[in-house]
């Protein structure tokens, strides 16, 4: 630096005086800029990462995203193409699809589409990563084999490389390839998360027995049982309700219930949390107003029906809004109520981009400055991040996390 100022001395003309020239505020001025231009360059080429091969000067982010929005605009035919290129795969292998399963392919090609797409949006391809390992213990309960699975991933391989724009096509490559070489060592392997270590596990095993019997009247009677016995609520949903939850989900996972089963098994809970609404709700509120909320689209809403309810037997004011909300009701509501929080519901990860625009509608939204934004749900156990890179101000693990860092806005302004 010192040769800079030295440098920049010695072209002068010969009037002008150094002295007055370099003076003490220009030689701090001097000695801050550059400093700060250095590192601002170290920024920018340490986040835009560029490739070769013709794509000089792209950032991989963009690139990224340009792949998944192309992916997601053209879903109806990518899919078609990747079943097709699926089927000639199948026949070189001298076996063939069968015509009844092609239902079948066709959702499991789409939805390994669809989570692709998501995952290149958010530079995250964890979320993609674990969508195969669902997958792979889903797909053969619905009898594809774990073969096909593989050359799915193939053919839908080959098919976005034969469609996507040429400046685009090597994220999603690199995730693919990723994943075929991968594939093999996911675990199929789902453990139970009934937890034997819970002061209330053999009263969950036998609420999800009754259930799984379809007898919704002894499930009723054993959790109201409980509560009579002064079993505290709270540990109610989060020993018995939540843990029942994910374990149905698992059960259908692996083809051992159907849909039909979770939905009467979910429902039964949902009409059983009802019953303890003259325990949970009370007249007097002494926290702040709470909306939770499923995001458009998004129609698994028990999750954040029971953070609703924990809140409200804390002493909040809490405005449970169901499924699949419009972001226009949404932000009616925060006006409305005045709302300090606000708890956004997410389970499946082809639904981030539409979190992210609601939360982005929102926020733009004066009527709604100062609201906390909290989101929850099974994809951010995926991405542990990923709550920030939509905008929200923190997430939840689960009901005893949410409810914990819900609590702490009170105090702290912030989650």
């Amino acid at each position: 630096m010192f040769i800079v100022i030295e440098n920049l001395k010695k072209d002068m003309p010969q009037g002008i005086k150094c002295k007055k020239t370099f003076s003490l505020a220009h030689t701090v001025l001097f000695f801050c800029a550059v400093p700060i231009y250095i590192w601002a360059m170290m920024v920018y080429n340490a986040t835009n990462i560029f490739f070769v091969n013709g794509t000089q000067g792209v950032p991989m982010q963009r690139r990224q995203r340009k792949a998944g929005q192309y992916m997601k605009s053209h879903m109806d035919t990518l899919t078609q193409a990747a079943l097709q290129s699926l089927a000639q795969a199948v026949e070189k292998s001298q076996a063939k699809l069968d015509p009844g399963m092609e239902s079948a392919y066709r959702q499991g090609i789409r939805m390994h589409l669809a989570y692709l797409a998501e995952s290149l949006l958010f530079s995250s391809p964890q979320l993609f990563f674990n969508a195969l390992r669902w997958g792979k213990v889903y797909l053969p309960s619905i009898s594809i084999p774990a073969g096909h699975i593989k050359m799915a991933l193939g053919a839908i391989r080959d098919t976005l490389e034969k469609s996507l724009p040429s400046d685009c096509q090597d994220p999603p490559m690199d995730y693919l390839d990723t994943a075929l070489a991968e594939m093999d060592h996911f675990s199929s392997e789902l453990p139970s998360f009934l937890d034997a270590q819970h002061s209330l596990y053999k009263q969950s095993k036998q609420y999800l027995d009754f259930l799984l019997a379809n007898q919704r009247m002894e499930a009723s009677r054993l959790i109201l049982d409980l509560v009579q016995q002064g079993t505290p609520i709270k540990d109610i949903y989060m020993e018995i309700f939540q843990p029942v939850q994910y374990e149905l989900g698992r059960l259908w996972q692996m083809g051992a219930i159907s849909v039909a089963q979770e939905h009467y098994c979910t429902a039964s809970t949902q009409l059983i949390m009802s019953q303890l609404y003259p325990h949970i709700f009370q007249p007097h509120k002494n926290k702040g107003v709470f909306v939770g909320a499923c995001i458009s689209g998004e129609l698994h809403e028990i999750g954040i029906r029971m953070l609703c309810d924990l809140l409200e037997l804390e002493g909040w004011d809490t405005y449970y809004l169901g499924a699949n909300v419009p972001a226009e009701s949404i932000i009616d509501t925060i006006a409305d109520k005045k709302a300090q929080v606000l708890g956004l519901s997410v389970t499946m990860t082809y639904h981030m981009q539409k979190a992210e625009q609601q939360i982005r509608a929102i926020r733009q939204n004066r009527q709604c400055r100062g609201v906390t934004i909290f989101v929850g749900g099974y994809v951010f156990h995926q991405s542990q991040d990923l709550w920030k890179t939509i905008g929200a101000d923190a997430w939840g693990l689960d009901l005893s996390d949410s409810t914990d860092k819900i609590n702490a806005v009170i105090g702290k302004g912030k989650a």
